[in-house]
């Protein structure tokens, strides 16, 4: 993952590597990939993501339980979609991050389980927070940070992926970091659970 666009562990802006010469990212038309977390022995929350906004100082942060965080980067986004504001969301205009197992377990022995066992709920814990420069939570506490459309749907986003649209030119300003991915589930071969890498 060293060297490549896929490599998120330090902060860099999503859209500064994302038409880099790399087959994946030419067949996808950009992001659309999981990242296998480092957990350190965690079976607790760790932080999966941190997506910064240069311009308004937000910061929102995903910690899970998950092994594995999938990023999509708005690739079908065809303008076809309208936000509240009437805006029409191109590619790269949006983004999701989805905290999940990996592509293909129930078919890898290797992989962590994703069996589920009859009479136990299959509980998932994620938490994502926002924050504004000066600590505040964004938005403020009672206020919905995404609105019901008239159809059901969410409005301004994708409606299978959950995409949260970005404002203006995010793409290609906002930094994004995986402090806890060690690989790129796609380009790496299975790791078996427990051993770090």
């Amino acid at each position: 993952m060293a060297g490549t666009p896929f490599d998120f562990r330090t902060p860099h802006a999503i859209g500064e590597r994302i038409r880099d010469d790399n087959e994946q990212l030419r067949f996808g038309q950009g992001y659309d990939h999981n990242w296998v977390l480092n957990r350190h022995g965690s079976s607790g929350l760790v932080e999966a993501a941190r997506l910064r906004d240069p311009a308004s100082g937000r910061v929102l942060t995903i910690s899970t339980k998950e092994p594995g965080i999938q990023f999509y980067s708005g690739n079908f986004l065809d303008g076809t979609l309208y936000g509240t504001s009437g805006h029409a969301y191109r590619q790269g205009d949006g983004l999701a991050l989805e905290t999940q197992h990996y592509p293909d377990s129930p078919n890898q022995p290797g992989f962590p389980s994703t069996t589920c066992v009859p009479g136990r709920p299959a509980r998932r814990p994620r938490t994502s927070r926002s924050r504004r420069p000066d600590g505040t939570r964004y938005p403020p506490a009672g206020v919905r940070s995404r609105r019901r459309s008239p159809g059901g749907g969410r409005s301004g986003g994708h409606p299978r992926r959950g995409i949260v649209p970005a404002r203006g030119r995010a793409r290609q300003t906002s930094t994004s970091s995986m402090p806890a991915a060690s690989q790129n589930r796609s380009q790496a071969p299975a790791r078996r659970p427990g051993l770090s890498t």
